[in-house]
């Protein structure tokens, strides 16, 4: 993800109730990591909204599974 637009999209993905893991940022590039639960329906729902909020143009890699304590709403 660009710089540019890489805090709108993860301001976006927080409003919509995503948990992001981490960011970083690179000399070209920003890298995002969203954490989703491991369940295929929450990736799907996952993808689909990156997806839309980006029209497309973002590359999205499975990072592996890893425990992270989301606090309470």
């Amino acid at each position: 993800m660009p710089h540019a637009a890489a805090g709108r999209l993860e301001n976006d993905l927080r409003a919509a109730g995503f948990v992001m893991a981490e960011t970083t940022y690179g000399a070209q590039d920003t890298v995002l990591r969203l954490a989703v639960p491991d369940d295929a329906a929450e990736v799907s729902a996952a993808t689909d909204r990156v997806f839309s909020l980006t029209a497309g143009r973002t590359v999205l890699t499975p990072a592996g599974t890893e425990w992270l304590d989301v606090p309470l709403p």
